[in-house]
């Protein structure tokens, strides 16, 4: 598919069809191809990890799991992904307690649906640090218990 910036795909009565802006009307690839007017869209950089970023990831470490061998839920071994224990606005946060879980793709990906197993997760990895260094900490650097 060309990567025209008049190129559009639209559709009438549910019939797409290919339309170029420059021209004003229906064509083909084949004449988008052969287009003397043919401008390319400019395509944003992808933003890159800061390098602190980028060494925090890599010396990710676990205070939830001794083993890093074995996938946390199922046991599994094999090729394991580090997951953080709370994602989103608390990632960073989470990398900089150690609060990572070792998880096989199947249980990672899983987590990711299954809401009742991110919340296990996450109950486990609250009492672990709460347990270690307080519940008020906790409550600072995380804003928020996650209890359901």
């Amino acid at each position: 598919m060309s990567n025209c910036k008049y190129l559009r795909i639209k559709s009438k009565k549910y019939k797409r069809y290919i339309y170029c802006q420059k021209d004003k009307k229906e064509i083909t690839f084949d004449i988008c191809k052969k287009c003397n007017h043919k401008e390319y869209k400019k395509t944003k950089e992808i933003k890159n990890k800061s390098s602190k970023l980028a060494k925090a990831e890599r010396n990710r470490n676990s205070i939830l799991q001794a083993d890093s061998k074995h996938c946390f839920v199922c046991g599994a071994t094999g090729k394991l992904d580090k997951d953080e224990a709370f994602g989103g606005s608390n990632r960073q946060t989470s990398i900089k307690w150690n609060l990572i879980y070792y998880l096989c793709r199947k249980c990672h990906s899983r987590k990711e649906i299954d809401k009742e197993l991110r919340q296990k997760l996450h109950d486990n990895a609250r009492e672990v640090f709460i347990e270690k260094y307080g519940e008020k900490l906790f409550l600072k650097e995380f804003k928020k218990l996650y209890i359901k």
